[in-house]
């Protein structure tokens, strides 16, 4: 008889047990759930009526999205909330409590999936990349179920408004991308993403980011690389919103393979030190938002730059030097004599030009009298008659007499 009591014990504790009572009584606490717009829940319920009508209860309630989230305390029986991931079941639980009071309530519990339609139709591999206050490039590609020239549109969130895509990327003439110029107006927001057909016939893709998560900054500029002291370097560089940041400053000997990496939180200069007096050394920064305001992502390497001389590789440079001069001189030099054999009778016309000969020069100059000059040159000293080859009468037309003196006197 002891164990039947015991047993009866055991039953009753288990039929007030608040947990397996949220199972047996399903109804007391009924919730509901609407989309208010793209991304926002509007979760509602109505308490068990024995609690709402108890003026001894001061009716409160604890109520958390799946799990792993922190208990949020509402007054009212509603819930407004923006998930971030829209595309799995929804849970929201309820936990009614009387402020004034220890006891263990019914809590309710309900989920739901709000991306309708086939998973495979949905975008994959959506991401995100760019530059932190200047542009950002979101990318995706069709579903494997997709039907082919589906064309797509985003619609984001942002400052509790929502926007659309304002700069499509197109691929073969279809959508597959958005490009954000605003990017500066993210700062330090959730922006949630929705990606579907204009249809809207297939599944719809949701997701949400951080920028600072994803986008990278850019590089920052090496302005100044000098020695101070013999085994010292000092750093300087240029960069946006550096009290933001931190910065890896990377250095590496001229004869090992290893990068040695410093660590600098808000300064635009980092002084290495220990550093080989007679040995060169290359140096390179990358930045990146510090982890106190959720940065991630590094930038890219800045622009290698080199101070200091290697006394090993200056040597060796001389003689390789002495080593191409003894080469290249006899080639020269041969190549030359070459070129003047060659050339040599072309040289020598430039160089001494031929004189001109006077003779021909004067006979060119009287064509029709040149064979007459032969008798003139060797017979200098008689007199010699040349006939003319043609003669030529003239008419007279008028012959005026002038009288001469002594006729006058007459």
């Amino acid at each position: 008889s002891s164990d039947l009591v015991l047993a009866a014990c055991v039953l009753c504790l288990q039929a007030i047990d608040p947990s397996d009572s949220a199972h047996k009584i399903p109804g007391r606490l009924k919730l509901n759930v609407t989309m208010g717009d793209v991304f926002v829940l509007n979760w509602t319920w109505v308490p068990p009526e024995s609690l709402a009508n108890d003026r001894d209860c001061n009716l409160t309630y604890l109520t958390f999205i799946d799990d792993n989230e922190e208990k949020n305390k509402d007054i009212k029986p509603f819930r407004t909330i923006v998930p971030r991931d829209l595309n799995r079941n929804i849970c929201l639980t309820v936990e009614p409590q009387c402020a004034n009071k220890n006891d263990a309530l019914i809590e309710g519990k309900l989920c739901q999936s709000f991306a309708k339609g086939d998973p495979e139709t949905s975008v994959v591999d959506f991401s995100c990349r760019g530059y932190i206050d200047e542009q950002m490039e979101c990318t995706w590609r069709p579903g494997t179920q997709t039907p082919p020239a589906t064309n797509y549109s985003l619609i984001y969130r942002c400052s509790d408004q929502n926007h659309p895509c304002k700069e499509y990327i197109m691929t073969g003439g279809l959508v597959n991308g958005c490009r954000f110029l605003d990017v500066a107006s993210f700062k330090n927001k959730v922006i949630h993403f929705r990606v579907s057909d204009v249809s809207m016939s297939l599944r719809p893709f949701y997701t949400a980011l951080e920028p600072l998560f994803v986008l990278q900054p850019r590089p920052p500029v090496i302005t100044n690389l000098s020695k101070p002291s013999a085994n010292a370097i000092e750093v300087e560089w240029n960069d946006t919103k550096w009290d933001f940041k931190e910065y890896r400053v990377e250095y590496i000997h001229s004869k090992k393979q290893n990068w040695a990496v410093n660590t600098v939180l808000g300064r635009l200069r980092h002084t290495i030190h220990g550093v080989d007096s007679d040995a060169r050394y290359t140096v390179r920064v990358s930045s990146m938002f510090n982890r106190y305001h959720g940065g991630e992502i590094w930038s890219d390497w800045s622009e290698n730059q080199t101070i200091g001389e290697d006394p090993d590789e200056s040597q060796d440079g001389g003689n390789t030097l002495i080593i191409i001069l003894f080469i290249t001189i006899p080639i020269i030099v041969g190549t030359a004599t070459v070129l003047l054999l060659v050339y040599l009778k072309r040289l020598k016309f430039i160089i001494f030009p031929p004189i001109p000969d006077p003779g021909k020069l004067f006979r060119s100059m009287f064509p029709e009298q040149s064979d007459g000059l032969e008798p003139w040159i060797r017979h200098d000293s008689d007199t010699y008659f040349i006939k003319p080859q043609k003669e030529e009468t003239c008419s007279v037309v008028l012959v005026e007499l002038v009288p001469s003196p002594e006729a006058q006197r007459y």
